[in-house]
């Protein structure tokens, strides 16, 4: 449960876009929903670190999404295209709530199923969702992430290699 004088206590309650626009099931505890899953973005703004987003490119999330359903179901996709709708319609809702700068780190399938061999873990026998948040915040620790929301003329958060204005910004509530 979220606490008054925490920074998302202000996330409590609907949303002018709740109506039109599903929110992915990781980040309903930011609307006060609980789930069931461990909410990566609630948890890291909870820590001392900033929030980090995972965000698996075309190809890699058809991968993961094959080889790892079980880490895509708190996103609430059916597909890619639904998975892009799902994170722009959060980008949005956190950039007009005024929270702080989201960081965004690019996973790959490949990279995802070395990690979880370095960690010595069998993929059949642990919490995935948790540990693709691990993953997540391995990145940022090694490489950095990216700020979001990507200026409009930057490009798209997506992977496509268009320019946010061309690709997925269109997708945002109004």
């Amino acid at each position: 449960m979220i606490e008054p004088d925490d920074p998302l206590a202000e996330l409590e309650g609907p949303s002018e876009f709740d109506s039109e626009f599903e929110v992915p099931d990781e980040f309903e505890v930011l609307a006060g929903a609980d789930d069931g899953y461990e909410p990566e973005l609630a948890s890291l703004m909870a820590g001392d670190s900033d929030p980090v987003l995972l965000v698996w490119p075309r190809d890699d999330y058809e991968q993961v999404d094959q080889r790892w359903p079980e880490v895509l179901e708190p996103i609430g996709a059916d597909c890619w295209d639904d998975y892009r709708r799902q994170y722009q319609a959060l980008l949005t809702r956190w950039t007009r709530r005024g929270l702080p700068p989201l960081s965004m780190v690019t996973g790959s399938a490949d990279g995802f199923a070395d990690w979880l061999s370095e960690q010595g873990v069998d993929p059949m026998s642990v919490d995935l969702v948790a540990m693709a948040e691990g993953y997540g915040q391995h990145l940022a620790d090694q490489v950095g992430g990216v700020e979001l929301p990507p200026a409009e003329t930057d490009p798209c958060w997506c992977g496509s290699g268009v320019s946010y204005g061309g690709c997925c910004q269109p997708l945002s509530p109004p």
